[in-house]
């Protein structure tokens, strides 16, 4: 319910405020100047009454924007609460100001450009962006909820700007929530057990901020029952993911739906994060020990948690920037819960997925800048079952040629294939597309389309994309079909939506097929029966080893003939896929048809996950 106070007439918008009433108290926004930039404008101040208190929020009245910045979703993690479950924050007394967005999570990451100005352990705050129909009482407006990226180790959910987010959303009656998680150290450390610190706290921050929105949304005219998950780079993995889960939200009761844009979800080692974490409790003498004991009992963790409640946050963050700079970063997604539990497969996740209508998408080059492959655990992102192995045949393919995208840009339209097939195959809407867009096409390069970071003037044929994206975004979040023209994703025929745009050859956004099915391919045929078959290889790897001189020339010879078989064989399939296109014919695609315990196939007898198939 929103109550009318006051009538101002503004010369200076950006001194005037406004009220909101939430659960907890009342909060004090401020306005905001239009892109057109009116110097008289007409703004009127607003209670909004939620459940626990009021917010004093804003709107320019001939755009209606409402912004209210910096609202807790949790009470501060810090002293005792540091490496906690988030909990809900305290009510407050009289008005809290809302005016301005709250400090960044801390961050101290070499991936990062720059680093926020300002920056604060106590950041779990949410910033949301209404209107006045949305608060008008007669209507009940869609929510997109924003996860922004950046690996979970830097980036913020302050660095956008809010200006861009009421024009592309408010102005169509969207309400857009941005909400904040800890970062790095502080948010993906992690132990042998969940006992003392629960690992994947980044993703608890998250949870945390979106039960907060499903609880409070209401008060400023949005609607709990009509939300899309939205989310960039690891933000859109973990729309994604978060989708996929059968734990997190399987009834979907806190979202509907997703837009999952460059998805680079690559699961850290459970295993490797807790040596790391007690690398770093060594580094500020918490530990005597530089290794991690195995097991680590319970006593022994909460005493280096005790110990690192009291260690300064910036003499922590710097040491985390030492360790990365050493190439050990604490970033990524465990593979563990609230995602799934202990020993899930991953086969098993996908099977288990309730599934929702998604957007997903890439560009067309994503991260082919980069040249570190070494840098990351190949296959993490399938959870596959012989890391090392995997890892020794990916570079040796990669050096014979037969891997031409970067790893990350394999992991992205390997995982908007993969997740679009299985949400497809159990009757969700999918919308598949790139951004194809020269000279550039690389990871981000579409962000100031939907978010506005890095907007600039805009060409003629940027502003034909920049149309598409807002309409078709806008288009989804409303449960409508995103653009006419876009054809949903066909896991056969790999359909995508290309967005690419120059007038002048008459060249517009269109249906293509074959989404990077080289790359696809590679992970979801070739790669994972080699990993499936080393289980069998383990199985039927019991000799009897007989000290026959005779027996062990016979086995050498046969050993010597089958490697110069070997070795002919590489010649020629490495000369084959020189002088083959990258995308293979259509009939020779590896189509995805998951559903409860199916299997991923090529051909109708050729099984790509062993494991899924014995299910049947």
């Amino acid at each position: 319910m929103s109550r009318d106070i006051l009538l101002l007439i503004a010369l200076l918008p950006s001194t005037q405020t406004s009220l909101v009433e939430t659960s907890y108290g009342l909060l004090e926004g401020v306005s905001m100047q239009s892109r057109d930039n009116s110097t008289c404008w007409i703004f009127k101040v607003d209670l909004f009454e939620a459940s626990f208190s009021v917010v004093r929020g804003v709107s320019l009245v001939s755009s209606s924007p409402y912004m209210t910045e910096g609202v807790p979703i949790a009470q501060p993690p810090v002293g005792d609460r540091r490496f906690k479950l988030p909990e809900p924050p305290k009510p407050w007394e009289g008005v809290r100001e809302a005016k301005l967005y709250s400090a960044a999570c801390l961050s101290n990451s070499t991936a990062a450009g720059l680093q926020p100005k300002y920056m604060s352990e106590d950041c779990l705050y949410t910033n949301i962006f209404t209107s006045e129909r949305c608060l008008s009482g007669n209507a009940s407006c869609p929510v997109i909820f924003y996860i922004h990226g950046g690996s979970l180790n830097y980036d913020s959910a302050v660095m956008f700007d809010d200006k861009y987010i009421t024009d592309k959303y408010s102005s169509k009656d969207i309400v857009f929530v941005i909400s904040a998680f800890r970062l790095g150290f502080f948010g993906v450390l992690a132990f042998e057990n969940d006992e003392i610190v629960p690992r994947n706290l980044a993703l608890y921050d998250i949870i945390a901020g979106i039960e907060f929105m499903h609880h409070e949304i209401s008060a400023f005219g949005g609607d709990p029952k009509q939300v899309t998950l939205m989310g960039h780079s690891q933000g859109g993995s973990i729309a994604m993911i978060f989708a996929a889960s059968s734990l997190i939200d399987p009834k979907k009761r806190l979202f509907q739906q997703i837009i999952a844009l460059s998805p680079a979800v690559n699961y850290r080692s459970v295993d490797g994060r807790a040596d790391l974490t007690w690398r770093l409790a060594h580094e500020v003498g918490c530990t005597t020990s530089r290794k991690r004991p195995h097991p680590t009992t319970l006593a022994q963790t909460s005493k280096v948690v005790d110990c690192l409640r009291n260690v300064d946050a910036l003499v922590l963050l710097a040491k985390q920037r030492e360790l990365e700079e050493e190439g050990l970063p604490f970033d990524g997604v465990l593979f563990a819960p609230p995602l799934v539990e202990d020993g899930t497969a991953f086969e098993d996740f996908l099977a288990d997925s309730p599934a929702r209508p998604m957007i997903c998408g890439s560009t067309r080059c994503e991260f082919n800048f980069m040249n570190n492959d070494e840098d990351f655990d190949i296959g993490a992102f399938l959870v596959v079952k012989h890391p090392a192995e995997v890892r020794q045949k990916y570079f040796e393919d990669k050096h014979l040629g037969k891997i031409m995208d970067a790893y990350l840009s394999q992991v992205v339209f390997t995982l908007n294939v993969m997740f679009g097939t299985v949400f497809a195959d159990k009757g969700s809407a999918v919308y598949l597309l790139e951004y194809d867009q020269s000279p550039l096409a690389f990871h981000a390069s579409d962000m100031p389309y939907f978010i506005g970071t890095c907007s600039q003037n805009l060409s003629e044929n940027e502003k034909v994309i920049d149309h598409f994206y807002s309409e078709s975004f806008v288009n989804f979040a409303y449960g409508r079909i995103p653009n006419d023209e876009w054809a949903p994703f066909n896991h056969h025929t790999r359909n995508y939506y290309s967005v690419e745009v120059n007038l002048k050859e008459g060249i517009l956004p269109s249906n293509k097929l074959n989404y990077h099915s080289a790359a696809v391919d590679y992970w979801l045929h070739n790669m994972t029966l080699f990993d499936a078959s080393l289980s069998k290889k383990v199985r039927l790897h019991v000799i009897d080893t007989v000290s026959n001189p005779s027996f062990l020339r016979t086995v050498f010879t046969t050993l010597l003939f089958a490697f110069g078989l070997v070795v002919l064989s590489t010649t020629l399939m490495a000369l084959c896929s020189y002088l083959t296109p990258q995308d293979p014919p259509v009939h020779e695609r590896a189509p995805l048809i998951v559903a409860k315990k199916s299997a991923i196939r090529r051909k109708a007898a050729s099984v790509v996950v062993p494991a899924l198939a014995a299910r049947r």
